[in-house]
């Protein structure tokens, strides 16, 4: 299992796919909560834009964007956790 670094750097992913090599495996990537029939469900992204921001460690794992206001919890797949933070605070009274 991969762990998290102590140091990483933002990039682009249109800058990132300049690089010889350079190859994307989307099975890891972030899911997104959608509505379907007025119930919310997690679905698999499938691609990765040009504007999304990849973070590369310095053990050059690559990790997938973190939305503003929502939590990653990534160890073997990432997940985000839309409107996380928000709630937290609710909940804390802030």
């Amino acid at each position: 299992m991969a762990e998290m670094s102590d140091y990483c750097k933002a990039y682009l992913a249109k800058d990132l796919r300049k690089f010889d090599g350079w190859k994307e495996d989307t099975s890891n990537l972030r899911t997104e909560t959608e509505e379907v029939d007025g119930q919310e469900q997690e679905v698999q992204r499938e691609e990765i834009g040009d504007e999304d921001i990849l973070y590369v460690h310095d053990s050059y794992i690559v990790t997938d964007d973190v939305p503003p206001g929502a939590l990653a919890i990534a160890r073997s797949r990432q997940v985000t956790k839309p409107g996380w933070v928000a709630a937290r605070d609710d909940a804390a009274g802030r």
